[in-house]
């Protein structure tokens, strides 16, 4: 972890229910010889100082990886904003020497490739602008879900869930958010597999790009 990290909770958005993919938990899918949530672990856990799991799966399906597993507080599914919400709702109950910080980094489940010094640029954004929010894009367009939240939107994340608005790009435009742009030179570090056939491409850019990292 770098000092960029330093008191910054991050979590895990696995709360998603993959109908494109036959409704399966599609984080614990093969990339290569190993789960796409163990890369992405590998990748997220040095930026922060601890690392949760939002799901509404069963427990045990990530009792292996050995970190807080967070269900949806509010109930109907909301989207990643209630995850987001979880997290930050674990973090206002801990006691201040485990150090949750005031900052929550969000990674979804189904994009292997983000960068190593994702949660890095986002906080010096955020600081440099004064922003609640920061998130990130590529020249592929933005991708709201890897972001960096303040802990004081707690309240009105969750005011805009019991409000049905779930849109995460809707709550971000409505508040102090900063975009950072990110190199995108051979593919989208963003890539999102939300089907069979991302699932597929994202085993070509492994082949292709990535054969070392995974």
């Amino acid at each position: 972890m770098d000092d960029a990290g330093t008191n910054i909770t991050g979590v895990l958005l696995a709360g998603g229910s993959a109908r494109r993919m036959g409704g399966c938990d599609k984080c614990l899918l093969p990339l290569r010889s190993r789960p796409i949530l163990d890369h992405i672990i590998a990748v997220a856990r040095p930026q922060v100082s601890q690392l949760l799991i939002n799901s509404n799966s069963e427990w045990g399906l990530f009792q292996r990886y050995d970190l807080p597993v967070l269900r949806d507080s509010i109930p109907g599914r909301r989207g990643p904003l209630a995850g987001v919400l979880a997290a930050m709702q674990w973090m206002d109950v801990q006691p201040a020497e485990a150090g949750c910080g005031r900052w929550l980094a969000s990674f979804p489940t189904d994009s292997p490739f983000f960068p190593a010094d994702l949660v890095q640029r986002l906080r010096k954004a955020a600081d440099s602008e004064g922003a609640d929010i920061a998130y990130a894009a590529s020249r592929y367009g933005r991708s709201p879900l890897f972001a960096l939240w303040s802990l004081d939107l707690k309240d009105a994340i969750e005011a805009s869930l019991v409000a049905e608005d779930n849109r995460v790009s809707d709550f971000i435009n409505s508040h102090r958010s900063v975009m950072v742009d990110f190199a995108a030179d051979s593919y989208d570090p963003f890539f999102n597999i939300n089907t069979v056939e991302d699932l597929r491409s994202a085993r070509m850019i492994v082949e292709e790009f990535r054969p070392s990292a995974f």
